[in-house]
Order: C-alpha cells, then sequence, then structure tokens
C-alpha cells in the first residue's frame, strides 16, 4: 500500500513539473517524507534505464525527481549522491535550483551544511555544470547557514570562476563578488585554472573580460597581495602541468610584469625554471634572469650554474639565446670570462653542428680571457668535437696546449692482416689437411675451410680419379660421426655450416663404396 502524499506526488513527478514536487512536498514532516523516499528510489530505477522513452518528456521526468529525492532522502551523503546521479543526468538540462534549494530549506534539518559541503567535494574541474555549482553557492550563502565556511574545494573554486561574466570589466566584477575575499587565496591553486585564464586571453574575448590583466589590475589596486600572486604563478610553472594550463600562467606572469627587485627576490626559482621547466616557461625565465643581469644584479656564479644546465637542453632557441647572453657576458666583464667560457664548452656536447659552431665561436672571441683552469676545462670538453674544431679550441688566443685526442673504441680498432697460406698443392697434402680438420675441427678458421673446399674444387676438375686415390686412406679412417655434434638441436655457426659442405664435397667425389663409408652406412 503506498504512504500518503504518494498518488499526488507520483502525478507531479509523471507530469514532469518540478514546481508541483516542491508545492507537494513544502507541508510534510521528516517522517513523511522518510515514508515517500523508498517510493521515489523505486521511481528511478527503470527510468534511470528507459532511453525508449521520449527525450523531452523523460528529461522532465527526471528534473522533477531529482527534485523528488532533495526532499524525501535523509541524511548528507544520500542527498548528495543522488543531486549528483549520473544515470538520472541530462545534457539539457533546465535549471531546477530554485525547487531544490525551496524542499531542503523546508526541511529544517541539521546536516544543510554537511550537505553543503560534500556537493562542493563533489564538483569536477574537468566539467562545468553551472546548476550544480549554483545550487551549492546558493546554499553556502543562505541566511540558514550563515555559519558556514564557504567551500574551497578545486571543483567549487573553478565553477565560481567559470560562473563570472566575461563581458565587462572582469576586475570590477571580482572586486564586488561576495566569494572574492574567500576564493581568491585557493584560485591558483585550482586543477584546471590555467586553461581558464588562457582561453579568457584569447583575443575574440573583451579586453577587459582575461583574467590575467584583471588579477593584475586588483594586484596594482591593493586588493590583492602582489607578491604573494607573483609567488603562487610562479609556483604552478615550477609544478608543472598541460601546455594549456601552463600558458595561462605564463600570461598572468606577463601581466604581472615582475620588477628588478620581485626578481631578484625570486632568482632561485626563476633558476629553477630555466634549468628544467618546459621550453615557453624555460623562455620567460631566461628572459628575467637575462634583464636581472644586464642591470648588474646576477651572481656570475648564478649565470655560470644555471648555463651549463640550459646549454645542455635539446631546445636548438634556448640554447642559442644562452650562448648569446654569455657571449655578451664574457664581453661586459672578461674578469669573469674564464668561467663563462667553461660554461660555454657544455654546448660542445651539442648534437647540432651549428650550436658546436657558435659555442666555439664564443670561445675564441674571448679565449685570451682564459686563465690556465678555464683553458684546461675547455681542452677537455672539445674532445667531444669534431678534430678540426677541437684544434680551433687548441689553437685559440692565449698559448698553445696539445688536444687531448679521445681514446679509440676498441670495437672499431681494425686488426693488421695475416698472411695467408699457399694453395694446397697436391691431393695427399689435402688429405692430410682433411685428417687434421677430423682431429681437431675446432681450431679449424674459416679461411682455413676455404682453402680446403678450393683445393677440393680443383682437384676435382684436373683428375678425379687421382683424387679419389689420395683422399681414400682418410675415408677409411674417420667417419661422419666422428665430429660431427652429439647435442640434438646444435647452434649453427659459420663453422658448422663449413664443415658440412666439406663432408658433401667429399662425398661428392669418393667411389660409391667410401662414400657409404663416409656416411656410416
Amino acid at each position: 500500500m503506498s504512504p500518503p502524499g504518494w498518488p499526488a506526488l507520483r502525478t507531479a513527478i509523471d507530469t514532469g513539473q518540478a514546481r508541483l514536487v516542491a508545492a507537494a512536498l513544502e507541508d510534510l514532516d521528516e517522517g513523511q517524507r522518510r515514508a515517500l523516499a523508498a517510493e521515489v528510489r523505486a521511481y528511478a530505477r527503470p527510468l534511470a534505464r528507459d532511453f525508449e522513452m521520449d527525450r523531452q518528456f523523460r528529461r522532465h521526468r527526471i528534473l522533477a525527481l531529482r527534485v523528488a529525492g532533495a526532499g524525501c532522502l535523509s541524511g548528507a551523503d544520500t542527498v548528495a549522491r543522488w543531486l549528483f546521479r549520473q544515470d538520472l543526468r541530462t545534457w539539457d538540462e533546465q535549471d531546477t535550483t530554485t525547487e531544490v534549494l525551496r524542499v531542503l530549506r523546508a526541511r529544517q534539518v541539521p546536516w544543510l551544511p554537511e550537505l553543503t559541503r560534500r556537493l562542493a567535494a563533489r564538483l569536477r574541474t574537468d566539467e562545468w555544470d553551472h546548476q550544480r555549482w549554483r545550487l551549492i553557492a546558493e546554499l553556502a550563502t543562505s541566511t540558514e547557514l550563515r555559519d558556514l565556511e564557504v567551500p574551497t574545494s578545486d571543483g567549487f573554486v573553478l565553477g565560481w570562476a567559470r560562473a563570472q561574466p566575461t563581458d565587462g570589466r572582469l576586475a570590477d566584477t571580482l572586486a564586488a563578488d561576495p566569494f572574492f575575499d574567500a576564493l581568491t587565496p585557493h584560485l591558483l591553486e585550482a586543477d584546471g585554472i590555467g586553461g581558464l585564464f588562457a582561453w579568457s586571453a584569447a583575443g575574440w574575448m573583451g579586453p577587459g573580460a582575461g583574467w590575467p590583466l584583471a588579477l593584475a589590475a586588483l594586484a596594482a589596486s591593493g586588493r590583492l597581495e602582489r607578491g604573494r600572486l607573483l609567488d603562487r604563478c610562479l609556483g604552478r610553472l615550477l609544478q608543472g602541468g598541460r601546455a594549456a594550463e601552463l600558458r595561462g600562467f605564463l600570461l598572468l606572469h606577463e601581466a604581472l610584469d615582475p620588477t628588478l627587485e620581485e626578481v631578484a627576490a625570486r632568482t632561485r626559482d626563476y633558476s629553477r625554471l630555466l634549468a628544467d621547466g618546459p621550453s615557453r616557461v624555460a623562455v620567460a625565465a631566461q628572459r628575467a634572469l637575462r634583464r636581472l643581469d644586464k642591470a648588474g644584479r646576477l651572481e656570475p656564479d648564478r649565470l655560470v650554474e644555471v648555463s651549463r644546465a640550459v646549454l645542455a637542453r635539446p631546445e636548438k632557441r634556448l640554447v642559442r639565446s644562452q650562448l648569446s647572453w654569455l657571449d655578451a657576458a664574457a664581453r661586459h666583464r672578461p674578469e669573469h670570462a674564464g668561467q663563462v667560457l667553461a660554461a660555454v664548452a657544455v654546448a660542445f656536447a651539442q648534437e647540432a653542428a651549428e650550436l658546436q659552431g657558435r659555442g666555439l665561436s664564443v670561445v675564441l672571441r674571448h679565449a685570451r680571457h682564459a686563465d690556465e683552469a678555464a683553458r684546461a676545462e675547455l681542452l677537455d670538453a672539445a674532445a667531444a668535437l669534431p678534430a678540426d674544431l677541437a684544434q680551433r679550441v687548441a689553437s685559440a688566443p692565449g698559448g698553445r696546449l696539445p688536444v687531448r685526442q679521445p681514446t679509440p673504441s676498441p670495437a672499431l680498432l681494425v686488426p693488421a692482416p695475416r698472411e695467408l697460406s699457399p694453395a694446397i698443392g697436391t691431393p695427399a697434402e689435402l688429405a692430410e689437411e682433411l685428417a687434421a680438420l677430423s682431429e681437431d675441427h675446432q681450431a679449424v678458421e674459416p679461411v682455413a675451410l676455404e682453402r680446403l673446399l678450393a683445393a677440393l674444387v680443383a682437384f676435382t676438375r684436373r683428375d678425379r680419379a687421382a683424387l679419389a686415390d689420395g683422399l681414400d686412406p682418410v675415408l677409411r679412417r674417420y667417419r661422419i660421426q666422428s665430429w660431427l655434434p652429439t647435442d640434438p638441436a646444435p647452434q649453427v655457426t659459420f663453422l658448422h655450416e663449413y664443415q658440412q659442405l666439406s663432408w658433401a664435397v667429399l662425398a661428392a667425389v669418393a667411389p660409391p663404396a667410401r662414400r657409404r663409408l663416409l656416411w656410416g652406412s
């Protein structure tokens, strides 16, 4: 028997009218709602699997059923899972936020703050759901939950950012937003926010709608703490990630346009980005540090350290820029030329001949300022260069030193030619050689086997009978079984193949009686 109130509620769900569902539940107490919960769940099972129903009709029923579950099910976790059910979701939903809020507020249950937190935790960063985000935002700002802390999950923060209008001046809109102070400290930590920054800065957006420029403007006005914003931006660049994410943070860094003082205070971070960051990030870090060096505020040791890492990277553009920077550094501060050139020598190990040549040109321009220790390091590194370029390093101004030639690889050593034994002159000599082969076939080299085969072929053409008579003692003394491998699956080798061929020729040359003896028959 159905509980009281179910016929009216079912009629409202059947007709897909979310407002009638909310009205039917509004005056019920918690006991009556709990009694209806089982009916609501049972109604959902066939509907979730019914894809034959008219799409529009099914969509309205699902929306009405969602409101019914929010008004009847008990507990924060149960209601949160109900509102996020994937099998009761439509992709062209109308907003039922007003009706869901109406039934939830009418219940006056103590678990609404926990429901708000659980809903916020379920928001995904890779999927934009404006209705669900708006429901959570409305709950978070409702007077009933005045003591609730604003959710700061990645999904809620990113949803808040996505909900901002794309027309007008974003900085002014953000400054007046009720969530601004609570969410901006977590903004740059949200997964996916960099992609939103990059999207908002696209050329087709309004000039004031981009997030990077808006945040920079808020930092300039004092509404955001500039130093903290810059630190968080660099932190996300150091963290790495997808190209679209990093592009958004690079745009923010560009909009902030750090001063020399700000770069100097973060030299370590920029050095790490230049040495290990993705290519576009490293280029931005290189530009910032070079500007610092041009102002005379970058320590030479730091320049040398980071240059060694950069010149080992595969990106040609980055290496060319670093070599140009080191060339200028050696020209402006010749007293540090030795350190600089020692760093330049790392480029000698580059695979690209162009980069090796650029590095060599820098060395040759400033070699006269290098001390003995630097020249020794240059000569060691020159071993990676072709011989002609290595000789130019050794002959650079400042004194001549011998080039340390690389040790040839043992695999490239060519053995000296050996004198070959003379050809076999008689059948009797051939018989002796074959006897030696049968006694110790493992010691015979391929060259010796070729010599035997050549003699067999030659004597067969000249005098087959004389050859057969000369080999007769060998054929009597040895059988093929005496030297064939006993392994049932012998390893086929070059020597084995030649031995098989030798005995095949012998079998062809020998008289029939000796041939049977040869094969052991």
